[in-house]
């Protein structure tokens, strides 16, 4: 299946109904009777955790809904998955955080929580009916120490077959002293991370944020629409290091990201595609339209500075995508209509940054069309995401090259109410008011054609 056909998944994916499915209510302090059945009877912190506990948590049934209140929890201990539920934070500008200090003491330091949820559904790649979504949750102040740092992070997946969904959550001050994965420790799972900032977050080496490890034809990992931003690798020169780290894994994209003012003390800025393609791991990247700027690599040799950094043999399609600090060249690399020989002035000219944002977009009129760019990323990406589409719904010009602004705290989920939502898309240009049509192909229709089409980046039955 070609790239072109597939169309936005749902942010929060949802699971096969299930009749016995339930809503449960959590608040940070719990009320009334502490049962979970109402926001009135909410449960707490306490409760939570006796709820999610490696024992209890197989009690939950797939499709099961767990709302939290604004406010912040912190928990002492792990909160287990082994089911495919719906953990939804609160909306609007209070948000739902769970805060690493367990010990009390306002610092992020030895006896803090180095770990919130660890998701184990145990099923095979494709399955559906224990799909996780964890939608508007905030994660700050983990501490996790050198050593053993491989089932930990704010979010540690093992064996996740069936899509495990997080939008709309932001990570940020995770400290770790050895290896990274603060946000992610995903091993043969299939993650899909849409809407997210990353910002602030520590870690030596392997992956500041997110560390992606796999099992034979396991591993798939998306993060659409999301914001890196002052992350950094404290190790030494010499280290292996990125923001994002692919160990293992069948494949890892980038879809409308932007990695902005990142540094790294080794090798690697912002991803790193560290191992060679083998029998059981295809290690494929594709990074499309996306924009790396401001980063940096204090590795010794040139080669090992690069923003995206590949094995010699890596499979790769890196696209649209602007990367000022240079991309490791290779046979089994396609690249095509980037930016990568220009400095930052040439591209964003006097713009500053704003909320992690550089504007505006680059154009590249040397650029073949997006047309092309779409046809070159085969097999599809996997989990879904529509790379014909920019980051406010509307279909793409085909000379516009990387990421959109990405502004989580003023972003809109309904433009046309006249609100300004909190954790939506932010509208950006006069582009999206134009009535712009497109086929399902991606090729652009005049008046007078009838059908489905794609009208400012929706699909509409049309007779124009």
């Amino acid at each position: 299946m070609n790239l072109k056909t597939f169309t936005l998944s749902l942010l929060v994916m949802a699971t096969p109904a299930i009749a016995s499915a339930a809503d449960y209510y959590v608040s940070p302090a719990g009320a009334g009777e502490k049962n979970g059945t109402s926001a009135e009877n909410a449960w707490g912190i306490d409760e939570l955790l006796e709820q999610f506990n490696s024992a209890n948590a197989a009690n939950f049934q797939n499709g099961d809904n767990v709302y939290f209140a604004a406010g912040k929890y912190v928990p002492t201990a792990t909160l287990y998955v082994k089911m495919g539920i719906n953990l939804i934070g609160a909306e609007g500008a209070e948000r739902t955080v769970f805060n690493g200090d367990a010990n009390g003491d306002g610092e992020i330091n030895e006896g803090d929580r180095d770990r919130v949820f660890q998701i184990n559904t145990a099923v095979g790649v494709g399955t559906t009916e224990k799909c996780v979504t964890i939608t508007n949750i905030d994660f700050e102040g983990l501490y996790i120490a050198q050593g053993g740092n491989d089932t930990k992070g704010a979010i540690y997946l093992d064996n996740c077959g069936a899509e495990v969904t997080v939008s709309k959550c932001n990570f940020k001050d995770l400290v770790n002293t050895g290896q990274g994965a603060n946000a992610f420790f995903s091993k043969r799972s299939t993650l899909k991370v849409v809407d997210c900032t990353f910002t602030g977050n520590k870690a030596a080496n392997r992956g500041v944020v997110a560390r992606l490890q796999g099992d034979i034809k396991k591993g798939w990992t998306t993060f659409e629409r999301c914001l890196f931003a002052d992350n950094e690798a404290t190790g030494a020169a010499g280290d292996p290091c990125g923001i994002v780290m692919m160990q293992h894994g069948q494949q890892m994209n980038f879809v409308n990201c932007s990695f902005i003012n990142n540094k790294v003390n080794g090798k690697g800025s912002c991803i790193w595609d560290a191992t060679a393609p083998d029998g059981n791991y295809s290690r494929i990247l594709n990074v499309v339209s996306c924009t790396f700027a401001d980063n940096s690599s204090a590795a010794e040799a040139e080669a090992d500075q690069m923003e995206i950094l590949l094995n010699a043999t890596s499979k790769a399609n890196i696209l649209n995508s602007i990367v000022l600090g240079g991309i490791t060249a290779g046979d089994g690399i396609a690249l095509q209509g980037n930016i990568t020989d220009k400095t930052r002035e040439e591209v964003f000219g006097d713009n500053v940054l704003t909320d992690g944002v550089l504007a505006p977009i680059a154009k590249n009129e040397t650029m073949e069309g997006f047309a092309a760019v779409v046809e070159a990323l085969d097999p599809a990406i996997n989990p879904a995401a529509d790379i014909t589409l920019d980051q406010t719904g509307a279909v793409r010009e085909n000379n516009v090259i990387g990421a959109y602004d990405f502004a989580p705290s003023a972003i809109d989920d309904n433009p046309d109410d006249g609100g300004d939502d909190t954790n939506a898309i932010k509208t950006v240009g006069a582009q999206n008011q134009q009535k712009v049509a497109y086929n399902l192909n991606g090729q652009r229709v005049t008046s007078g054609k009838k059908g489905i089409i794609i009208l400012n980046g929706k699909k509409v039955v049309s007779s124009l």
